[in-house]
């Protein structure tokens, strides 16, 4: 009986780091990169430090998000998506608007808004959504 060896070349010939149990995304600075924003923590999620290229807008304040009234988003563009392996913790990055997280409700629900903002991202697609007075995504339609 013969043993066959692998002998693919296309495997990763770097271990991984760990991730970090935490539900914080890791900065730039640590990972040797220049930071192009800061880590603003709201009501106590973890909201991505990453700013696509050439954006200009700042995450999301505090206190902007308290300002959110549960309205309708419409005309937007998705140009970046965010998540880890903590349960129902994915984002999505409007342009105009910064960091938006995907309503928790459910675990299809959170799967499935962040299905659609992946295809809105890949085509830059129209994308209107409803933004809760919490600064979640509850509804996401796009065109």
């Amino acid at each position: 009986m013969s043993t066959k060896q692998d002998t693919r070349t296309d495997r990763p010939t770097v271990t991984p780091e760990t991730t970090s149990p935490s539900d914080a995304p890791r900065s730039l600075a640590e990972l040797g990169v220049a930071a192009a924003g800061a880590t603003v923590e709201s009501a106590g999620a973890a909201v991505p430090t990453i700013q696509p290229p050439g954006s200009a807008a700042p995450p999301p304040s505090v206190a902007a998000v308290a300002a959110v009234t549960g309205t309708w988003q419409v005309d937007r563009r998705i140009s970046a998506l965010w998540t880890n392996p903590s349960p129902r913790n994915a984002w999505l990055y409007v342009v105009g608007l910064g960091w938006r997280k995907v309503s928790p409700a459910t675990d299809s629900s959170v799967i499935a808004m962040t299905a659609i903002g992946s295809l809105a991202r890949q085509t830059n697609a129209r994308v209107d959504f409803v933004e809760e007075s919490d600064g979640t995504i509850s509804q996401l339609t796009i065109w």
